[in-house]
């Protein structure tokens, strides 16, 4: 699999933050609705804010590519 973005990785963290707790509970634990929660809380975020999820991605990107040298992302037909 090829490596998350950005987005992913905190929405990932902010699964397990008291906040993304708080709308599981209160979304009745449907994902999409956690997942419409946090790229609102994604985009009212400054770069600055975002800057370490982007690192993130970045260092595991590097890792990926290390790891997998000739992967090449090939999306399949749906």
């Amino acid at each position: 699999p090829r490596p998350s973005n950005c987005f992913i990785l905190f929405r990932q963290q902010f699964t397990k933050t008291d906040k993304g707790q708080t709308v599981l509970e209160t979304v009745e634990g449907k994902q999409n609705n956690l997942s419409r929660t946090a790229g609102l809380v994604w985009r009212d975020m400054s770069e600055e804010e975002k800057a370490p999820w982007r690192r993130l991605q970045e260092k595991l990107a590097r890792e990926h590519k290390l790891r997998n040298p000739d992967y090449q992302f090939a999306p399949g037909r749906r």
